[in-house]
This record gives C-alpha cells, structure tokens and sequence, in this order.
C-alpha cells in the first residue's frame, strides 16, 4: 500500500480578471435611471393628449434603457428582474393616472410584455457572448501554460544535462516539498506550485563551472558570490519564460532565513514567501540525507535533529513541523532516497555548511 497521498500537480483554473466594480456601477446607475424615469412619469400626471401624450409614449420606451443596462451587466436572470420592476413600476403610475384603466389595459400589457422580453433577450445574448468568451479564453490559457510548462520543463532538462545528480536532487526536493506543502493544508495550486518550485529552485547552478558546482575545497569569495547568485539566475530564468511572480519568488527566495542571515536579499520572517519557506526545509533535509563522494547519507532523525538545531532562527517553525509530520506518517520512506543514492554519491558535489550554524548551502 503506498503510503503517499495522491500528488496533485495541477494548476488550479486561475478565476478571471475581476470584473464586479464595472458590473455594480452599472447596475446602481440602471437603479438610479429606473428611478428617475418613474418621478417623471408621475410628475407628468395624466397622459391628456398632444405632447404630453408623445412625452408619456416616449417615457415608457425608455423604461427599456436600465433594462438593457442591467441584463448587459448580469445576465438574463437580471434583465428579467429590471423588466419585472420596470413594469410594476409602469403599472402602477398607470393605475394612479387612470382609476379605470380597462378599456386600454391590452396596450399596457403589451408595453410590459416588451419591457420582459427586451430584458429576457438581451440578457441571454450577454450570457452566451459570455460563455463563448469564455470558452475561447480558456483554450488560449489551455496554450499558454502548455507553451510555458513546456519552456519550464526545458530548464529542468537542462539542469539534467548539466548534472544529472543535481537533477535529480531537484526532483526529490520537489517531492518532499508537495508533500510538506499538504501537511501545511496548502490548495491544489499551492501544492503543485510548491513541486514545481523544487524542480527549478536550483536551475540557477546550469552556468556555474565545475570548480564551483564539484568542489571539494574551500570557496573563494568570488566562488562563494557565484553561489550566493544563483536563485537570482534561477528566479530570471522562470520569468523569462513565462512563469509566473509567486513561482519565480520562491525560487528567489529559498535560501532566505527568518533571521535575515540567508541570500541573496537577506529577507527575514514574513518577508519571505510561504513556499520559499517549504521549499527551504525540503532542500536541506534532502541534501543532508544525500550521500555525497565525501560522506554517507544521513538517516531522516539526524537530518531533522539538524534542522531543529537551526530553528527558529533559520529554518521556518511551521514548515519544520510539517515536514516532521510528513516523516512521521512514512510519506517519505528511506526508500524513496535509497534508490537515488549511487548516483548521488558518484556525482554530487560538496555540501557546505556555514561555519557556526549558518544557512545551509546543497549544491
């Protein structure tokens, strides 16, 4: 029985740009004209004859104006609401003009009749441009984050024919980190953001020179600038190709730590992103249990005793917790590192741990 959870890594429908203001404001201003057609009408009185009468017959067409507006701004539940006020409205000024108003009450129904169907046609027309606006909108997004993924997972690859081990580290940070960020009760898009994010957050090391990437000495300063740069080369990398802002800042912002000591913008707490947070945790409980040409892999209770000793300070509270609680169900069996260990440990390059408890650096 697999003791994973479903991944879930799909996107989440992104819901539309938000329209709501321009739709009330027309709808109060379609209340405001309503309103002020019927004060006329009443203030008009009778209908009497020549001008007056041409004044009322004109009135009473420009019931259809708010109508219009209404369905145009929601539909034709809407309209039929509008059409359904106007003629009550329509109606009773008639009843108020003519006590006995029998002999033209056919004439009147089959103003209301127009006002209902005007309201009713016009809000189904919104509806289905609508619809179709829709539909078209969601095929050219369909495209565009097939065009991006596709760009994104380019990178990945990239990153692979680079340093398969590095790679593949990747791809385990992103496993731990989906499955950290369902501990933490993050939506769908959260979780599949948060995988992502692990597949790339290291994408910024394709440039660095061997010197650098498989080291087994002390760094330079300028070695070290070089290393410090990369999730700034990684997060310029996923925006140059369409990704989004929240991937590419956590991707920035993964070797940031709470108390300001991490890079590249020394950002501290809330400052940082939550799904930097989650991914930062992911990326060093896989480095340390990770066998490199150095040493053995770390069992998970000595990664997370190491990880505890770097908290609060360095390593987010909540995002250690969960991904306590993600070890602590069997998610993220010894299995799931053991098949990756050969490699890891025939091509992964130096570990560097800051001298006296610094921010942890994997490569």
């Amino acid at each position: 029985m697999n003791p994973h959870p479903t991944k879930l890594t799909e996107a989440a429908e992104p819901p539309r740009p938000e329209t709501a203001a321009p739709r009330e404001l027309t709808l109060r201003w379609a209340w405001v004209l309503l309103g002020a057609i019927t004060v006329v009408h009443v203030l008009l009185g009778a209908r009497g004859t020549g001008l007056r009468h041409t004044v009322h017959v004109g009135l009473a067409a420009f019931y259809l104006a708010p109508i219009v507006m209404a369905a145009k701004a929601r539909g034709a539940r809407t309209g039929a609401v509008f059409a359904g006020a106007a003629s009550l409205l329509y109606l009773a000024h008639v009843a108020l003009r003519d006590p006995a108003p029998w002999p033209s009450l056919l004439d009147e129904l089959a103003v209301v009749a127009g006002f209902v169907t005007v309201g009713l046609l016009v809000g189904s027309l919104t509806t289905d441009a609508e619809r179709r606006r829709d539909e078209r909108d969601r095929v050219l997004l369909a495209a565009n984050r097939s065009e991006v993924r596709s760009a994104l997972d380019g990178l990945v690859i990239a990153l692979g024919a680079r340093d398969p081990a590095l790679a593949e580290h990747s791809r385990r940070v992103a496993d731990l980190a989906e499955l950290v960020a369902h501990e933490l009760g993050l939506d769908r898009s959260q979780r599949a953001a948060a995988h992502l994010a692990g597949l790339l957050h290291d994408v910024g090391k394709i440039g660095l020179g061997d010197d650098v990437l498989h080291s087994d000495q002390q760094l330079s300063p300028e070695q070290w600038a070089k290393i410090h740069d990369h999730p700034r080369i990684a997060a310029d990398l996923v925006r140059s190709v369409g990704g989004d802002d929240d991937l590419a800042e956590a991707v920035l912002a993964h070797h940031e730590c709470p108390d300001g000591s991490g890079y590249p913008r020394g950002l501290r707490d809330a400052e940082i992103p939550p799904l930097a947070r989650v991914l930062r945790v992911a990326d060093i409980f896989v480095a340390i249990t990770e066998a490199r040409h150095y040493r053995p892999a770390a069992p998970p209770d000595s990664a997370l005793e190491e990880l505890r000793a770097m908290a609060p300070a360095r390593v987010d509270v909540a995002a250690l917790a969960a991904l306590e609680s993600v070890i602590a169900k069997g998610w993220w069996a010894p299995g799931h590192l053991g098949r990756h260990v050969e490699l890891a440990a025939a091509t992964c390059g130096l570990e560097i741990v800051a001298a006296k408890g610094g921010c942890h650096e994997a490569q």
